[in-house]
């Protein structure tokens, strides 16, 4: 379901200087959600074998392999850890990231700023016309 939010494809489409740099491309968020958008472009059908792994790295704790998942659960994950990596970004420029800092990262203006519980993920995609499932 963010793949079909126009907004956050053109983040992941014109973040190219973030992924020319990036140096855990296996284990960036940003870079695996890009590389799985190509994918898909390139391919109808195809294997995503970038998010599984991602699965495996951002929820140790909170989703179990193998086990039926609320997939909300999952991108709110994603929407975290995404959040985390680009005030990381921030941090290895030199600033400081503060209360506005979070507010106006990509993903702070794409989905409102806020950590998203799994049921305010819920109404955002109600809210943004998509299907979260």
């Amino acid at each position: 379901s963010l793949f079909h939010i126009p907004a956050f494809l053109d983040f992941l489409e014109n973040d190219s200087q973030h992924r020319s740099e990036c140096r855990s491309l296996l284990e960036c968020v940003t870079c695996t959600l890009c590389r799985t958008l190509q994918q898909m472009r390139a391919h109808p059908v195809f294997q995503p074998p970038g998010i599984v792994n991602l699965l495996r790295k951002v929820s140790r704790d909170n989703l179990v392999l193998g086990r039926e998942e609320d997939p909300h659960e999952f991108l709110t994950i994603i929407y975290q850890t995404l959040q985390a990596e680009l005030l990381m970004r921030e941090k290895h420029m030199g600033n400081k990231p503060d209360f506005c800092t979070q507010q106006t990262t990509a993903v702070g203006e794409i989905f409102g700023g806020w950590n998203l519980t799994i049921g305010e993920f819920r109404k955002l995609c109600e809210a943004l016309h998509v299907a979260s499932v």
